[in-house]
This record gives structure tokens, sequence and C-alpha cells, in this order.
């Protein structure tokens, strides 16, 4: 049991490790910060300070979910997960001269490669398929983000592909096990 909880401990830090939650404030009929560099699979968080304000998209790029969303009560607020790189805007539907915007950079999800690090190839977009270069017998595992395993698949050689073809959309931590041990984690996004 207690090798369960390292285990789960492990991936969440690896989540909170390598994704940045960005908080905006809506007050003074302004977002703060009107601007701001991300990186998919990071958070996005607005938060009513003060008014009733929307938080709404007015550009994203192609494949990334639009929003709409009202804010009437200080303290109210909306969390968007960002799946696709390039530049988003939005503004206020109720005031039209309060607007904003944020870049957002792709991650390859793939590690530099060493001699002494085993390695999950995990495709861009990803899509079910894990590639493991890993010279020892050891257990492919998907959590969900609360930590909780879904699926497992046993690996016996280098270089072999690991199928989870059922998982749907969404955020999962992929862990390279070796005796119960995480080797190695990685965070992804099923579209």
């Amino acid at each position: 049991m207690k090798s369960f909880f390292t285990t789960v401990t492990l991936i969440l830090a690896t989540i909170f490790a390598n994704a940045t939650i960005h908080n905006v404030s809506i007050s003074n009929f302004q977002f703060s910060p009107s601007s701001f560099n991300a990186v998919v699979g990071d958070t996005v968080i607005w938060t009513l300070s003060s008014g009733t304000h929307t938080t709404t998209s007015t550009s994203v790029p192609t494949g990334a979910a639009t929003w709409n969303q009202t804010l009437s009560t200080v303290g109210d607020n909306f969390t968007y997960v960002i799946t696709t790189a390039g530049s988003y805007s939005y503004h206020c539907n109720i005031h039209s001269s309060m607007t904003a915007s944020f870049i957002v950079t792709g991650s390859s999800g793939i590690q530099q490669v060493t001699d002494e690090m085993p390695v999950l190839t995990l495709p861009t977009p990803f899509t079910g398929n894990v590639v493991v270069h890993y010279d020892q017998p050891g257990v492919v595992a998907v959590y969900n983000i609360l930590g909780e395993k879904l699926d497992q698949k046993n690996i016996q050689s280098t270089n072999e592909i690991v199928s989870f073809p059922n998982l749907p959309q969404g955020m999962y931590i992929i862990a390279l096990l070796n005796e119960g041990r995480p080797v190695e984690t990685r965070k992804v996004i099923k579209q």
C-alpha cells in the first residue's frame, strides 16, 4: 500500500512540476495580466474580483475549444486547460473595451534521450500508443489526473509498442514502472 501512495505522489508531482496554472484576475474593468505566455497542458483560471463580467474567446487556434463564461459573484472562477498551441484572444461580452490574450507554445512530449535513461515515446497529439525503449521487463500504467490507475500493460522487450485504444479524450499520466517503482512518468493529453 505504501508503494502505491509513493507512486501516486510521484506521478502527481510530475504533473505539477510540468504544468503551470495562470491566474487571471477580473476587476476594475480589466483582465490582469492582460497577456502572458503558456505551454500546451497549462491551465488558465479566471477569477472575478469585482463586478459582473464574462471571459469569452474571440480567436483561438484551429482545434482549440472556445469558451464563453459569465462570472457574476465575487470569487467565481472559470478554468480552461490549454490543448492547442497558438494565439488566443478573449474579451468581456458586457464591456467590449476589456480585451486580453495569451500565446501558447507546443510541447513535444519527448525528453532528451541518454544511454542511461529509459524512454517512453509518445506521439503528439497522444493517440493511445506508447513506444517503450527499455531493456528490462516492466509495466506501463495509465492514471487519470486524480492518480487513479485506469489500465496497465506488461512489457518484456525493448522497442515494444503498448496500446491503450479505449481512453477517451482527456489528460492522463503515463508511467513506466519497474518492480512497482516509477522509472519515468509523462503527462499527456489525448485529443
